[in-house]
């Protein structure tokens, strides 16, 4: 045999004398073999909010298969610079509730809009309840919140406080996919959030009523 780029040739010496005497070697179907690509079934929401997010973003070729959606509750607060959305993946079964975090890069060029996932790790007793007090207009950055803004943006180049609304509990549609992407639906609040599998890609869509 020799291997090409993109070829294998295979002499068959017991062709020899006939057309088949050098073969093509199949490449794909070998590879195919050793790592077969990763296969699901669908699971996707009806919701078309979030089937319209997913379909425009730019990233929608990334996405991978959609794997599952919850419906579960959740907790949004907004930052002069950036967003937190609390989920309750405890409700469903899973080991941590999660901080979908969105945020202004200050530190990169061109300032881009980036996101981060953290575990919700507070204890009620454990922890303080309320990280920044908050004075008028703003509002006070509390208990998961404030501990991941404790964490993660207090000290440092990239600010996201002051919170300039208060935490909004509701419900809200969360469809994951095979990539690690995951599309927020806040339904009182009438907004969608794709976070891709960078953390460069975040979209937002605010559907009418």
């Amino acid at each position: 045999m020799q291997y090409f780029e993109r070829r294998r040739l295979e002499y068959h010496p017991e062709f020899a004398g006939t057309p088949y005497a050098v073969l093509l070697g199949r490449l794909a179907a070998d590879a195919y073999a050793q790592s077969p690509p990763v296969r699901c079934t669908p699971v996707l929401t009806a919701d078309a909010p979030i089937q319209h997010l997913a379909a425009s973003v730019s990233f929608a070729d990334r996405l991978g298969c959609p794997t599952r959606y919850d419906i579960i509750s959740a907790v949004a607060q907004t930052f002069a610079t950036g967003q937190m959305i609390w989920l309750n993946y405890k409700s469903i079964g899973e080991a941590s509730n999660v901080i979908m975090t969105t945020y202004v890069s200050s530190v990169e060029a061109h300032q881009p809009t980036v996101y981060a996932n953290y575990v919700d790790d507070w204890q009620a007793g454990v922890d303080p309840d309320t990280y920044v007090a908050g004075t008028a207009p703003y509002y006070p950055i509390m208990r998961g919140f404030g501990k991941v803004w404790f964490r993660a943006f207090r000290r440092g180049p990239i600010q996201i406080a002051p919170a300039v609304t208060a935490e909004r509990a509701q419900m809200a549609i969360v469809q994951r996919y095979s990539s690690g992407a995951t599309i927020v639906k806040l339904i009182d609040d009438h907004s969608v959030y794709a976070y891709g599998p960078s953390r460069l890609d975040v979209a937002t869509y605010l559907y009418d009523r």
